[in-house]
């Protein structure tokens, strides 16, 4: 009977045919004793403790921080760079600094030739040196020369091969 009133009422979903009735849940707080600390006595033997403080919030810095931004905010609406305190804006500027000299100084010691680079660099540059000017004034001096010694060991042989 309950099935067909199940069916009767959902149709179009068959598994409402296959559940089973509702139970009721047990009653647990039969169960289980109420907890002491529900029943409202205070023991005054007991050592009640104290809120701790925040050695961050009582600094003076932190509360004239704090102060500062609620002043800003009251006038400002909210806290925009605009809005920065001198001090802040110049650490901040400080910081950008340093880093940029940082980096420069990571960059430099990036490029630095190491001392075996520089010594090879100076006795190439020393062999350059060295023989370009004495290629050339050897050939310029010796070029000329040739030059003549084969002009006339030209003339001497055609004339001895005319005279033939």
């Amino acid at each position: 009977p309950l099935v067909q009133c199940l069916w009767v009422a959902f149709p179009h979903r068959p598994e409402a045919a296959h559940r089973s009735p509702p139970r009721s849940p047990a009653p647990v707080s039969s169960h289980v004793p109420p907890p002491d600390y529900m029943e409202g006595e205070e023991d005054d033997d007991l050592i009640k403790p104290k809120k701790l403080v925040n050695p961050v919030k009582a600094s003076k810095s932190h509360q004239d921080l704090h102060r500062e931004l609620l002043m800003s905010y009251k006038r400002g609406g909210g806290v925009g760079v605009e809005t920065k305190p001198e001090l802040q804006r110049v650490l901040e500027a400080r910081k950008r600094e340093q880093l940029i000299k940082q980096r420069k100084q990571e960059d430099e010691a990036r490029k630095k030739i190491s001392p075996l680079e520089q010594e090879l660099l100076k006795r190439h540059k020393k062999l350059e040196e060295v023989a370009q000017p004495a290629y050339f004034v050897t050939y310029e001096k010796i070029m000329p020369r040739l030059l003549q010694r084969h002009k006339i060991a030209r003339l001497e042989f055609g004339a001895s091969n005319m005279g033939h």
